[in-house]
């Protein structure tokens, strides 16, 4: 028996290996596999513009799912070797570059990850003693956050905590198509109208606010409002600033041209660049301002009023004074402001390739000052309105208001007299393209 045994060994061990330590490998295959996927799908949910973020998450979700997988070498990440892990970007339909490739890393604008995790080894029982003690097991996972076309809301009021957030005054109408309108605010007067405003959202888009609604009689909401419920997240919060675009929107790459003042019946083209303040203001006969396209960054403030004509096919980003470094939380600088009988048009560029197309005006993500669409003459804006620290006011009489626009603000008042109406309209192929919120695996 004892020989029979000794004989049989070798074979009752290997079946062992086969059952228990193959049955090992799986599920230690399917449970890094998983990590990878977790992984590659956070970090493509911060792209394209917070790749330093994406890696983060990278890290976060694969030791989340694996403790200390992420933290077994210093460095795996970008160190040119895959055989210990590797994490980089691409700009899908290119495919990933390799360890070691110049254009390897995660960089702004960026729209795809792809992870290979640091080697898993799952400790043999039964093999080990056939001279195998354990395997290296890795997984590889990519994932990209492609252009979609939903938009959470077409009027987005971000604050959360403002009273009101949105208030709607006096003798005008504010209408929104496309979409529905969102309130974050959770205060008791959310959103408010007063006089004889009617805020109008046309089907199949809704009014939904957290906070609370307050309406004078003679005014108020149709359909009704939808109270409670949570926030609505900054749909645009991947947006890259013009300082992280390539090639990068800073000097001296990107020319420096000051100020720029435009007088009664001028005529002036401006070009893309950074400005200090432009400003088309004087009265009597008409002037005119037109802007080439090209993204313009404005450090300090740009006023349309008199009788001047602002109009043009660009993307206006109004930064702060310490350009390209972004605002300070809560400060004040670059601003818009239409006044009097000034007109306003702004056409958003429309470029595919661009991460701003269909993107009008973009304040710094931390700018709370006022940009303000007032006056009598004509106002049309098509393309997207981002301040999401800033208040929108829009106000005047006589002609209809036109935006054909997703706006995202932190706060927003409309008013006017006359019968004022303001049309705000999401199409999202005059708009900037959106990103999923999760990305989706691609490999």
């Amino acid at each position: 028996m004892a020989i029979i045994v000794a004989l049989t060994l070798t074979v009752m061990l290997g079946f062992g290996a086969l059952v228990v330590d193959v049955g090992l490998n799986w599920a230690a295959r399917t449970q890094v596999q998983s990590a990878a996927d977790a992984a590659a799908l956070a970090g493509a949910a911060e792209l394209p513009g917070r790749p330093d973020e994406a890696l983060a998450k990278v890290r976060q979700y694969l030791d989340d799912n694996v403790p200390g997988l992420a933290g077994a070498t210093a460095g795996w990440e970008g160190d040119g070797d895959a055989a210990n892990g590797d994490v980089t970007c691409y700009r899908p339909p290119a495919a990933p570059p390799p360890p070691g490739d110049p254009t390897h890393g995660c960089s702004v604008g960026d729209t795809a990850i792809q992870v290979i995790t640091p080697p898993l080894r799952p400790a043999y029982a039964f093999a080990s003693i056939l001279g195998r003690n354990s395997a290296e097991i890795k997984a590889l996972a990519a994932a990209g956050a492609p252009p979609g076309p939903e938009a959470p809301c077409a009027l987005c009021v971000l604050s959360p905590d403002a009273n009101p957030a949105l208030l709607a005054d006096g003798n005008v109408t504010l209408s929104v198509g496309g979409g529905g309108v969102v309130v974050d605010s959770d205060a008791g007067g959310a959103a408010t109208t007063s006089g004889t405003a009617q805020v109008q959202v046309t089907a199949p888009g809704t009014i939904r606010v957290v906070g609370g609604v307050q309406s004078d009689p003679g005014s108020g909401f149709d359909p009704a409002v939808q109270t409670g419920g949570v926030p609505v997240a900054d749909p645009l919060s991947n947006l890259p600033r013009p300082d992280q675009l390539t090639p990068p929107a800073i000097t001296p790459g990107f020319p420096f041209r000051g100020d720029v003042t435009l007088g009664s019946s001028a005529t002036l083209r401006l070009r893309p660049g950074i400005y200090d303040n432009i400003v088309a203001t004087a009265g009597g006969a008409p002037s005119n301002l037109t802007f080439a396209a090209g993204i313009y960054v404005i450090t300090g403030n740009m006023e349309i009023g008199g009788n001047a004509t602002a109009n043009g096919s660009a993307t206006l980003y109004f930064a702060c004074s310490s350009y390209p470094e972004p605002c300070a939380p809560g400060s004040r600088g670059a601003g818009l402001t239409v006044r009097d009988a000034g007109s306003f048009q702004a056409v958003a560029p429309i470029d595919p390739t661009s991460p701003y197309s269909g993107l009008a005006i973009f304040y710094d993500r931390n700018n709370a000052q006022d940009l303000v669409l007032g006056g009598s003459h004509t106002l049309f804006v098509k393309g997207t309105v981002y301040a999401p620290s800033a208040k929108l006011d829009l106000h005047g009489n006589g002609t209809t208001g036109t935006l054909n626009s997703m706006v995202v603000v932190d706060s927003f008042a409309v008013s006017g007299s006359g019968s004022r109406e303001f049309d705000v309209t999401y199409n999202p192929t005059l708009n900037v393209s959106l990103r999923t919120s999760g990305g989706g695996l691609v490999r």
